[in-house]
């Protein structure tokens, strides 16, 4: 049987990367959303499990990133859409 989870911890702070390094050592996958591919958050990148439940929901839905994350992310996040190393402000 096969499992996925959805799980986070932030490994920003005293020892960075501690979870990412055991998670690796373990054979256990690990994945980032590839938002800062199609936007710049002015704010933190970090999202809720719930929010990144919803964007995976989204994108097995559309098959579409860009459309998956927009509908999602919070716009308090302060998203902005690159597009061609130019970036625009847009409110969700």
């Amino acid at each position: 049987m096969h499992l996925n989870y959805i799980g986070g911890i932030v490994d920003r702070n005293r020892f960075k990367n501690l979870t990412y390094h055991k998670a690796s050592n373990q054979y256990i996958r690990t994945a980032k959303l590839p938002i800062q591919e199609y936007f710049h958050l002015t704010k933190t990148h970090i999202l809720t499990v719930n929010h990144v439940y919803e964007i995976l929901l989204n994108f097995s839905k559309s098959n579409n990133w860009y459309d998956a994350l927009k509908q999602v992310i919070p716009a308090r996040k302060g998203l902005n859409i690159k597009n061609n190393n130019e970036v625009k402000c847009i409110d969700n």
